[in-house]
């Protein structure tokens, strides 16, 4: 084992705006960043069991303490990690279980962790999951996520021993597994497949739900509004009574709730919703429960923000997250602070989009397509009209409690809120719930069924499913819709969308594969008009190559340049993969590839290495064509790495990233380069 390391290195630094904690203190705790999380805080408590008794924090095992913490802030604050809030708890658990492997090994140093012993670290895990024993907590399954998450700590520490012992702290004296990574290690010597994820929302549960939403927007929602409006003053009234004229105000409301007319559908006589009587109604656990008077109408607000949040993720695919994270503050230039509306391309209609940010892998900016009219027109769209309502509906309580975000819940479990602490946030498990409570509703009215089976066919409704329902819907529409479905979404590869959210249906599979080639025909055809069509490496060599391409589509069958096009790509197999930051030509120049080596030497059809594809390796990469499709991309890029080189600036007294540096020159060039190819010199390019 080697001489015991100076950590005053890692300890000394300034802080990182990443890593605003203690680090002396045994106690971590993180703002939590993404929002709609059921916890504020994460929290990173280092008095870990090791064996017999002993704690990570005694004494004794000071220097493997030190090493652990000088590996967690490197990875916070390392350009090659950046390892996000959202991502602490998983490291931790697997720290836990590594820690305990120490200790029962006698291992007193991460140094001392060879190749060999990294293998009896998994058998050990395989065997305490797979083997339970006599635990008696909840059951815990030996799956891909479960290995893969106790498994990558050790893997990432060793990826970065050279910035680990820069700052004083220690790693593996032989790489882990023989060097695999994570993900082979798991799927390939533990054969766990990682499952086919989330399933969309069956068409007999979502098309009742989204229908009976839409319906009680647009039919309901201004009652649910008028009525909040007419009982809060009564209700302030009544809590500044006493005795029987108290009683008396309680019972004035009770009354004024229950007599309340709700409106007619349009067209017929019928309400759209029954009169708020008291009722007895069968909650998630399946127990029966009264609710009348003020509870009546709580839970008559809470259904109404549920319409809202299915339609706004049914009908966007916004993460839950994402939707918990709107505020009215988020940008003052526009209407509630969220919602943007600018004329389209052939100016006889507006779009609409709702902005804010999205914080799956770090906070960024975003914008969700979210409807269109005719110009001039009042009609809005639901997705539009949902957010109208919810800035309407919320805001006595957003002035109660002084929040601007769009949802919020209720604290306490009855009545409507008298100050702040019976107001919170919406986190996502507050959500969910209320998600069921209203597609049970929805299933009984609309499918007639039983309360009981509602509840049976609505358990494992979870809002993120919305998600993957809205791409079924969009991609079984039209599937030339993929592309704008992966911008849509952010997607930073076409296989997140095309796998994860598409699926294996054959049917959709067919139509998909239909896109590919109408992409890559539309691709050759600009090819032939020998103009450049974008930036990156394969520019020029599309360039000379610009009358060959129109010489080989000639002589294809069709009467059109597009139908030849098409000829062409079917005959040769060809592929264009696109993404969000750039498309691959490997197909086409398969021995030119960065990101994998070897596509020449396949007999199969050659494809990226989405594993290794970055922004950075593809920028550089032969095979890369970027088109002014990818600009947005690389405008955001170069934004927040300005952002990133500024905060360093100011808040350290160590150089500017190099990394993020080198991304801002990197993404300059690469949007002058798209400037270049469509005349547009509006980009942002430019030094700042």
């Amino acid at each position: 084992m080697p001489a015991l390391r100076n950590f005053e290195k890692a300890q000394a630094e300034t802080l990182h705006p990443s890593f605003q904690v203690d680090y002396d203190s045994d106690i971590w705790t993180f703002a939590q960043t993404t929002v709609g999380q059921q916890k504020e805080f994460v929290t990173v408590d280092w008095a870990i069991p090791l064996a017999r008794g002993e704690l990570l924090t005694d004494h004794k095992h000071r220097a493997l303490l030190a090493e652990l913490k000088c590996y967690l802030k490197t990875a916070i604050i390392e350009d090659t990690v950046r390892m996000t809030v959202g991502s602490i708890p998983a490291t931790y658990m697997g720290l836990r279980e590594l820690v305990k492997f120490m200790g029962q090994r006698k291992i007193h140093s991460l140094f001392d962790i060879s190749t060999a012993v990294s293998w009896e670290y998994i058998e050990g895990l395989e065997e305490q999951y797979m083997t339970a024993g006599d635990d008696t907590g909840r059951d815990r399954a030996w799956t891909h996520a479960t290995a893969y998450k106790l498994i990558h700590p050790l893997t990432q520490i060793y990826e970065i021993a050279d910035r680990l012992r820069a700052r004083g702290g220690q790693a593996p004296s032989e790489a882990p597994f023989d060097g695999r990574r994570t993900y082979d290690v798991v799927t390939e010597p533990l054969g766990l497949a990682r499952t086919g994820g989330l399933m969309p929302v069956p068409d007999e549960i979502s098309v009742p739900i989204l229908s009976y939403a839409c319906e009680w927007i647009d039919h309901g929602s201004e009652d649910v509004i008028r009525l909040q409006a007419e009982v809060i003053p009564m209700l302030i009234d009544a809590r500044s009574a006493t005795g029987a004229r108290r009683i008396a105000c309680l019972r004035q409301i009770k009354r004024h709730i229950e007599e309340f007319q709700m409106s007619p559908i349009p067209g017929t006589l019928i309400s759209w919703h029954e009169p708020l009587t008291a009722i007895d109604r069968i909650d998630d656990a399946g127990d029966e429960r009264g609710i009348s008077g003020t509870q009546s109408l709580r839970r008559l607000i809470l259904m109404t923000q549920s319409a809202c949040s299915i339609l706004l993720q049914g009908c966007t695919g916004i993460r839950a997250h994402e939707l918990i994270g709107l505020s009215l503050d988020h940008d003052p230039t526009l209407q509630h602070g969220v919602v943007k509306s600018v004329t389209s391309l052939d100016g006889l209609m507006e779009v609409f989009s709702i902005c804010g940010i999205s914080a799956k892998r770090e906070a960024t900016r975003h914008e969700w397509t979210a409807g269109l009219r005719p110009l001039g027109t009042n009609h809005l769209p639901i997705v539009i009209k949902s957010i109208e309502v919810l800035v309407r509906l919320m805001e006595p309580w957003r002035a109660l409690s002084g929040s601007k975000s769009l949802m919020l819940s209720f604290s306490h479990a009855k009545s409507l809120p008298s100050g702040p602490d019976g107001i919170g946030r919406m986190t996502a498990s507050r959500n969910s719930l209320l998600q069921r409570e209203f597609a049970v509703e929805a299933l009984t009215k609309k499918r007639g069924i039983e309360t009981t089976q509602a509840i049976y066919e609505v358990r494992s409704l979870r809002p993120q499913r919305w998600r993957i329902t809205f791409a079924h819907y969009v991609f079984r529409s039209k599937p030339e819709l993929m592309p704008a479905l992966r911008t849509h979404f952010r997607h930073m590869s076409e296989q997140i969308t095309d796998q994860g959210y598409i699926g294996n249906d054959a049917a959709l599979l067919e139509n998909l594969e239909g896109e590919r080639v109408m992409e890559t025909s539309r691709f050759l055809v600009q090819i032939t008009l020998g103009k450049p069509i974008g930036g990156g490496p394969a520019q020029r060599l599309l360039m000379q190559h610009a009358e060959s391409m129109t010489e080989a589509l000639s002589e294809m069958d069709g009467e059109t340049l597009i139908d030849k096009a098409v000829a062409y790509v079917k005959l040769t197999d060809l592929r264009i993969w696109t993404g969000t930051y750039a498309s691959c030509l490997i197909d086409m120049l398969p021995d030119r590839s960065s990101c994998n080596p070897q596509a020449s030497l396949l007999t199969v059809r050659a494809s990226p290495n989405f594993g290794l594809r970055s922004p950075g390796l593809c920028a550089g990469c032969k095979c890369c064509i970027i088109l002014p499709e990818h600009k947005d991309f690389w405008e955001d890029r170069l934004l927040k790495n300005q952002a990133i080189v500024q905060a360093e600036r100011t808040n350290s007294r160590n150089q500017p990233s190099k990394i993020a540096k080198s991304r801002v020159v990197q993404s300059r060039t690469v949007l002058r380069m798209i400037s270049n190819a469509t005349g547009d010199a509006s980009d942002r390019s430019g030094e700042s």
